[in-house]
């Protein structure tokens, strides 16, 4: 089986993207984070890093002159998914952007920016998320989320099925 890369995804820590070269290559789409957290877990805390992705607004301008499909995610952190999913939107709709882009739910190990996320919190910003849009983010993730499935399917927890329930409306993309 073949597979292309069609969609890539960025962050400011691609400190140099070109979408011109970008299109050029073949790719038709980029995801792009827009937030981390959100402010109140940054403050509850006590970290110092930005929430909002300081590349997010000027490079969504940039790839829509590029005719690039654009899709926005959050990197989540452990605590509440709702209030995340709430920020994460808040961030989408102040460029003007609709909330039918698509979205998706980053779920990894924070690397040191914070609790990593517990599938309660996937649950509660996946139905956040829903309600305001009437659609289901993507699931992005490796290991961790897979990890955290696993053990989910077999903890026979209520809490557990029930968010294992609403995350098979996700579609997930495992990354290489």
């Amino acid at each position: 089986m073949m597979y292309v890369d069609a969609v890539i995804d960025l962050s400011e820590f691609n400190s140099s993207v070109n979408f011109a070269l970008i299109k050029d290559a073949g790719i038709v789409g980029v995801f792009h984070r827009a937030t981390i957290g959100s402010p109140e877990l940054v403050e509850e805390h006590k970290q110092t890093y930005k929430t909002e992705d300081q590349k997010y607004r000027e490079r969504a301008l940039q790839a829509k002159k590029q005719k690039l499909l654009w899709g926005a995610y959050h990197y989540g952190l452990g605590g509440c998914g709702a209030e995340q999913a709430r920020y994460f939107l808040q961030v989408i709709r102040a460029l003007n952007q609709k909330t039918d882009i698509l979205m998706a739910l980053d779920f990894e190990e924070p690397k040191g920016r914070g609790q990593p996320m517990e599938l309660e919190d996937a649950k509660n910003f996946i139905h956040e998320v829903h309600c305001q849009t009437g659609h289901y983010p993507l699931l992005y993730g490796g290991r961790v989320l897979r990890e955290k499935i696993q053990a989910a399917v077999t903890s026979g927890k209520k809490a557990d099925k029930e968010a294992l329930e609403l995350l098979r409306h996700c579609e997930i993309w495992i990354p290489r």
